[in-house]
Parts: structure tokens; C-alpha cells; sequence
């Protein structure tokens, strides 16, 4: 049997296990518990995020089965942890809405294909495309979606240009907000 052909045959609780395995692949956990216990904690902080998070995460393992990519890399959840970023990200920037789980599915897709494309190319080097995939993908859709107007944008995207009378206070910097900035912008 073909490899394609037995991943399309997996069962419902295998799937299952791969996609909790996705999501804990966001912090190199390769375990379905981890996963599992990823997800209680977004669906506890917000139902909409946990939604959008196992939303990507479900295409995005689906989509990589169905254009049978490398078993190995999908059974280990390698493709899912892309699609779980992808759909964490976008609630972030805009607005919870029907359509919005629409461009969940696209950019876990897109993340998906990026995916492929990438460990095919530095594969050859042996380089992984860790998160590369989901960034990229979430850059176009965030800058397409945006344009389009179809989605409202939260807080995070709306225009944060100064008023011109504003002055820039620099009396408040100190040798401990300078370091506490830099320790912050390194753990970032």
C-alpha cells in the first residue's frame, strides 16, 4: 500500500493524535498530552483562540496528509504546529467573525504548502523550516486581509502614529529600564 494511500486511511484517533501532537510541536513537545493540554489552556483563555488554534491545526495536518507529504514529519506533528500558529495568530490582529475562520483555513494552508515547499528546498542541507512557514503565510494573508477590508482589525493593527504635539519623554529611562528592555527584547 501506498504511503498516500495509508495516510488517507488513518483512523479518526490516529488523526487525533497527530493533531494534538501538532500543537504541542509549537514548543517541541512531540506528545499528544502536551498538545492536549495546549489546547485547555487556549480554549480556557478564549474559546474564539482555541477554536481558531484547532481550526489551522486540523487543515493544516489534514491538508499535509491529503498532498502526502513525508509521513514521518506529519506524524510528528511538524506540519500541524505551523497550522496551530497560523490560526493563533490572526485573532490576535482582527476581529473574531465567521469569516475570519475562512482565513484561518486559508493561511493554515498556505502555511501548509510553505511547509513542503520549504523542507523540500533545505532539506537538501539539512535545515529545518521551523516556523518560516507560518510567518510567511501570516504576513501575506494579514497584508491581503487587510487591503480587502473584509475582516475589522483589532487593537494590535490600528494606526499608532503619534500626535505631532507629542514629545518624547526620555527622563524616564533609566539604567533599569534600559536593561529590563534589552533582557525583555532578547526573551522576546
Amino acid at each position: 500500500m501506498s504511503e498516500a494511500k495509508s495516510m488517507s486511511t488513518m483512523s479518526p484517533v490516529r488523526f487525533g493524535e497527530v493533531v494534538l501532537r501538532g500543537c504541542g510541536q509549537v514548543m517541541f513537545q512531540n506528545n499528544p498530552i502536551t498538545g492536549l493540554l495546549f489546547f485547555v489552556g487556549m480554549f480556557y483563555n478564549s474559546w474564539e483562540l482555541g477554536l481558531c488554534a484547532l481550526v489551522g491545526t486540523i487543515v493544516s495536518t489534514g491538508l499535509a496528509m491529503l498532498l502526502g507529504a513525508d509521513r514521518g514529519a506529519v506524524e510528528a506533528g511538524l506540519f500541524g504546529f505551523n497550522g496551530t500558529l497560523a490560526g493563533v495568530a490572526l485573532p490576535f490582529y482582527f476581529v473574531f467573525s465567521p469569516e475570519l475562520l475562512l482565513y484561518v483555513v486559508l493561511n493554515a494552508a498556505l502555511a501548509t504548502i510553505i511547509m513542503a515547499a520549504l523542507m523540500n528546498f533545505l532539506g537538501r542541507w539539512g535545515v529545518p523550516a521551523l516556523t518560516a512557514p507560518f510567518v510567511l503565510a501570516t504576513w501575506t494573508l494579514m497584508f491581503c486581509a487587510s487591503q480587502f477590508g473584509a475582516l475589522h482589525t483589532g487593537p494590535l493593527l490600528a494606526a499608532s502614529i503619534p500626535h505631532p504635539a507629542a514629545r518624547v519623554q526620555g527622563a524616564d529611562a533609566n539604567i533599569q529600564t534600559l536593561w529590563e528592555g534589552g533582557i525583555k527584547g532578547v526573551g522576546e
